[in-house]
């Protein structure tokens, strides 16, 4: 008989945004937009400097329900900008509006679900370059079932991981765990 230790980690204490692919309306020099998400700040994301408004946009894989997003701005940051969520990359909703006067951290409440993030620039705070920002973390819950005292998630390749990051095979899963389409994995 196998046996699974799953250590539980409040989900909604994980950045989802971590490592996901992130594209950008434009780029400055070696200031790509995966930089956003790639942990650290001594990385960072800017837009061509003539952009008068910009968007980045991170694919999150697979659709969750989010509740806030954190920003971590350099200097060149917008004081004006939108929050857009989607489940499909092409039909958006404006999740909130936010402000920032400069370089730090600005954290909004994002209600819904959805697989997209897109951070809509609309205004420089510095009119001579572009918008520019070192991180964006992304906090919500993912789509989960539990039975027997585990919790699991499938991901969009169809496999199963506790919510602490162990992936799981069938022989692991206790009697009565269905995921998509009642096929138990």
């Amino acid at each position: 008989r196998d046996t699974v230790r799953v250590r539980a980690v409040a989900f909604t204490d994980l950045n989802l945004a971590l490592h996901k692919p992130v594209t950008a309306s434009s780029a400055n020099g070696g200031n790509t937009a995966a930089n956003i998400t790639d942990g650290s700040d001594a990385t960072r994301w800017e837009s061509e400097w003539s952009e008068t408004q910009a968007t980045v946009t991170i694919d999150l894989r697979q659709v969750y329900r989010l509740s806030r997003v954190r920003i971590d701005w350099e200097g060149a940051s917008a004081a004006a900008y939108d929050l857009l969520i989607s489940k499909d990359g092409e039909t958006w909703t404006k999740a909130n509006t936010g402000t920032a006067s400069g370089a730090g951290w600005t954290e909004d409440d994002v209600t819904g679900e959805a697989r997209y993030l897109k951070i809509a620039c609309n205004t420089k705070t510095l009119q001579a370059y572009g918008y520019s920002l070192y991180e964006v973390e992304v906090y919500g819950t993912g789509i989960v079932s539990g039975v027997g005292g585990i919790a699991t998630m499938q991901t969009p390749d169809n496999s199963i991981y506790s919510l602490s990051g162990q992936r799981m095979d069938s022989r692991s899963l206790p009697a009565g765990v269905y995921v998509s389409g009642g096929k138990k994995r």
